[in-house]
């Protein structure tokens, strides 16, 4: 939220305080300014001035000599070339002396032999950015209204003299997205009051506006209020140049003196509102309604917009004319030839503006605000202000009454708060008085009902206070926290404790780290791309509709390509080797998460794919490791994982997976785990195949392994803790066993073979070379 300091100095008496001084105070309340910005680039010494006359240059045919008058006591010759101005016409002037935008300082000089005093300015001679004026501004000597005293300081009208707080908004204070939100925080921190803000309507005799605009709410919960007022001979033109300057003050661009009393109200009140031309509008009846299939709308930014029945719409008898509380119709916009206005005010719901907001990409400061959720009776101030200044600053005539729609007022939270309830929370004593003080100073009824309790009405615009905590909080904000003692808890204090889950963990990775491996912390998100690059078929379901990223669509089914790819990397910039894992979680919308080497996509139990949407999603616990680099292979892995396993103290067989490989993996140097006694698989080790390694443009052979981990500590749960056993009295004997085997015996068969004949005297048995030659048979 932008804050213009000296626009807020109209509702609060500012003229001791610097903006440093308030942005202090304002922080020390806890509404967070991030920063302060003078808008002001060094330029000085401008004024309006008025031209008295104006007549052609005697020595050049495209000058003229202007007689301006800047409120001294004589006028002063300035020669100009502007093609915009004539006689009467109020424009800036920079004085002899004074600095404009890039440095440029304007001197006594002579033009074609005739003495200049000074020079009228442009938009950008100010560093106005053309963008954020009206078309007709964007050329030539900027135009003030002829109303516009002479002598008047010009860069405090065009806003350029003003220095602006960047606030940091409260997530479920609405209110302080409004000038008058934040001036009643600063009334309440400098304990000033608030000044008064003209409503008051001279109504015209004319018929009123209820008899000559229905208004109908179809639906109640999206749109709890809907209220039209009409004012006509309005005549639409240039905005005033002070509204236009605070309007770009706070990051809102000019567009013309209707349009900007709305918006200038929006920024004013919190309340967004809408001007329709009443003229451009089909039939006299306005209904706020759902959209139906077929309905289209051309938005004000020129978006074509395809509406549902999601969408909550504005409609005349015609059609919609609106997108309710994000943005309205191009064909009922205000426009040059518009006399008639149809102002409409109106309370949305917040969930529904948001949805539909993301849904048709249209952000705007009015959707924005409505997201929050509005006052009720809001609606009703904002409009009687934007009518006010419609007949003050346009011309209008306010028609009588206005039509209205929707739900009762709701009725005012009331809550009972105790003064030594206050003194409990905050650790301090609080004199009453200082209480009543502050919460009226917030806007806050309040009436004592006994001594140490106050009956409290909380304010229509505070829909964030409906506890006595909540009072209490107010209090303590503006009470002071640094009047609160710091003080030392008391009580038994307990050691903590590690969660079993967190601590197994934790021993998986001093396991993994002290056989040699490198932990990598990947993203939870990545590309659907990823997956098709390593040939693995991922989970559709699981999809992002709106990514922040454009290269994180999709939600992790596996921690394998992250891993790949950070070997990948280092390979590429000439590692020696790579030995990575990831202990992480990965997401599921299958009736399966185990990663065995021959899973597919996510299906269902009939073995059908899970439709978009159907699947619930659920997290899995994975380990994966990555190895690549000189001595590193299949068997390399496969200790690895040995290693893990026992040192967990679990048994797990090396068996060849059933059904086809997955195509990420070499067919013949896969493997899948399984525990004694499991069905399941609990994960898989393997080769990448040769044509995913040219897809990836590496050389080097990339070994991988994936293993349920919520598996591995369900087995690890049921075994026990590992228990101490004394090392072997008699030193280890190793054998190496020569044995002639045809080729279609696996490695993993033998092993078995061994184990169960050896018994528990055996530490360990593997495989560490193959021999074909002409000592062996054919075929073995």
């Amino acid at each position: 939220m932008k804050v213009p300091f000296h626009w807020l100095n109209e509702y609060v008496d500012l003229s001791d305080v610097t903006p440093q001084q308030l942005a202090a105070r304002l922080n020390s309340v806890g509404v967070l300014v991030e920063q302060i910005e003078d808008r002001n680039p060094g330029i000085t010494n401008v004024v309006v001035g008025h031209i008295r006359s104006l007549a052609p240059h005697p020595n050049a045919d495209r000058l003229r000599v202007a007689q301006v008058d800047v409120g001294g006591e004589r006028l002063l010759q300035i020669v100009t070339g502007a093609t915009n101005v004539e006689q009467g016409s109020v424009i800036p002037v920079a004085l002899i002396g004074a600095k404009l935008a890039g440095g440029k300082q304007i001197k006594h000089s002579k033009l074609r032999g005739l003495e200049s005093e000074g020079m009228m300015c442009s938009a950008d001679e100010l560093g106005i950015p053309g963008k954020d004026l009206p078309v007709e501004q964007r050329e030539g000597v900027l135009l003030f209204l002829a109303s516009t005293p002479p002598g008047a300081d010009a860069l405090e009208l065009l806003g350029i003299n003003e220095v602006v707080l960047h606030l940091e908004p409260f997530a479920n204070r609405p209110d302080t997205l409004s000038m008058l939100g934040i001036a009643r925080e600063t009334a309440a921190a400098l304990g000033r009051p608030m000044r008064p803000i003209p409503t008051d309507l001279q109504e015209s005799q004319a018929e009123s506006t209820d008899r000559r605009v229905a208004v109908e709410v179809v639906d109640s919960a999206l749109c709890s209020r809907y209220t039209a007022r009409i004012v006509e001979g309005v005549k639409v033109e240039a905005t005033p140049l002070w509204m236009s300057g605070r309007l770009h003050a706070a990051g809102l661009r000019s567009v013309n003196n209707v349009v900007d009393i709305t918006n200038y109200v929006m920024l004013e009140t919190g309340q967004p509102l809408h001007a329709f031309d009443l003229n451009r509008l089909t039939g006299n009846r306005i209904a706020v309604r759902p959209a139906a299939s077929h309905e289209r709308l051309v938005a004000i930014d020129g978006t074509d917009c395809k509406l549902d029945e999601r969408t909550l719409v504005i409609a005349d008898e015609a059609g919609p004319v609106a997108i309710a509380g994000v943005m309205g119709g191009l064909h009922s916009e205000v426009s040059l030839q518009t006399t008639t206005i149809l102002l409409e005010a109106a309370t949305f719901n917040a969930a529904s503006v948001r949805r539909t907001s993301t849904r048709h990409v249209m952000r705007s400061e009015s959707s924005r605000r409505f997201e929050k959720g509005l006052d009720w009776h809001g609606g009703d101030f904002a409009s009687r202000r934007a009518a006010f200044l419609l007949a003050t600053i346009c011309g209008g005539k306010v028609a009588p009454g206005m039509a209205s729609a929707g739900l009762n007022a709701p009725s005012q939270v009331s809550v009972v708060v105790r003064t030594a309830r206050i003194d409990g929370v905050l650790g301090t004593h609080v004199p009453p008085d200082r209480v009543e003080a502050i919460l009226r100073s917030l806007g806050f009824e309040v009436v004592p009902l006994s001594p140490g309790q106050l009956q409290v009405k909380v304010p229509t615009w505070r829909s964030d206070v409906r506890r006595e905590v909540d009072l209490i909080e107010e209090i303590a904000r503006h009470h002071g926290y640094d009047n609160i003692p710091a003080s030392l808890p008391r009580g038994v204090t307990l050691p903590g404790r590690t969660h079993a889950i967190d601590r197994e963990e934790e021993n998986i990775r001093d396991i993994l780290a002290g056989i040699g491996l490198y932990e990598a912390i990947t993203l939870s998100l990545l590309a659907p791309q990823a997956y098709e690059r390593l040939r693995w078929e991922s989970d559709r379901d699981l999809q992002i509709v709106n990514p922040l990223v454009a290269d994180q669509g999709q939600m992790r089914t596996t921690l394998i390509p992250h891993l790949v790819a950070a070997a990948c990397h280092n390979l590429r910039v000439r590692a020696e080797s790579v030995r990575l894992f990831e202990l992480s979680k990965v997401y599921t919308a299958s009736t399966s998460s185990s990663p065995t080497a021959a899973s597919s996509a996510s299906t269902a139990s009939d073995g059908s794919h899970l439709p978009p949407g159907g699947a619930a999603v659920s997290e899995a616990r994975r380990v994966a490791v990555v190895m690549a680099g000189p001595q590193i292979d299949f068997f390399a892995m496969k200790a690895v994982v040995a290693s893990l396993f026992n040192r967990l103290g679990i048994s797990v067989n090396t068996i060849r997976p059933e059904g086809a490989v997955r195509p990420t993996l070499h067919p013949g140097k896969v493997a899948t785990l399984k525990a004694p006694g499991c069905e399941q698989a609990i994960g898989f080790l393997g080769a990448l195949h040769p044509a995913v390694l040219a897809d990836l443009d590496v050389e080097r052979e990339i070994i991988v392994a994936e293993i349920d981990l919520d598996a591995v500590l369900a087995l690890r749960a049921s075994a026990g803790a590992v228990g101490y056993r004394p090392v072997s009295r008699y030193p280890e004997v190793q054998r190496d066993l020569a044995l002639t085997v045809s080729e279609d015996v696996l490695c993993g068969d033998v092993e078995s073979v061994m184990v169960a004949v050896a018994g528990q005297n055996l530490t360990g048995v593997r495989c560490f070379d193959v021999y074909r030659g002409p000592q062996i048979p054919e075929g073995h």
